[in-house]
């Protein structure tokens, strides 16, 4: 779950509900008042690096509550305008016109790998394999 547009605050205070500890609880762990840690579940001040050190120690996604994202999720890839529209018309295509458009696609970025011009090619899941022989029927 990308959870970037939750904040730091509602983060910090979802993570600590989710080791099912008290706010006196992580504010003794980290060495600050209870009060402190309310501020930070409020927005109004924020951990400093020490203590999300020591919140890192009780268990916390640190990660998680800085940036939004869980260790080991995939960024989120950031489209251009036109790379956009191009995927509204490709996700509103039959399933045979995206295989067409999928191969095509392919065979331009592999050309262009053998030309020197690109330095990777993603493949298509499937594209790879060789088709099955198919075996005369008797």
């Amino acid at each position: 779950m990308n959870d970037k547009y939750i904040s730091l605050s509602e983060r910090f205070a979802a993570e600590r509900k989710r080791l099912q500890l008290s706010q006196a609880e992580v504010a003794k762990a980290i060495n600050k008042t209870r009060e402190m840690v309310g501020r930070y579940e409020r927005g109004a001040s924020t951990p400093s690096g020490d203590a999300l050190a020591e919140l890192s120690n009780i268990g916390m996604d640190i990660y998680y509550v800085l940036v939004g994202r869980k260790v080991g999720e995939p960024s989120p890839v950031l489209l251009k305008p036109d790379e956009l529209a191009l995927l509204d018309i490709y996700r509103s295509l039959q399933e045979e016109d995206k295989s067409d458009i999928a191969n095509f696609a392919t065979g331009v970025a592999e050309r262009a790998l053998r030309n020197g011009i690109s330095k990777t090619v993603r493949k298509k899941p499937g594209l790879d394999e060789e088709p099955e022989n198919e075996s005369p029927t008797m």
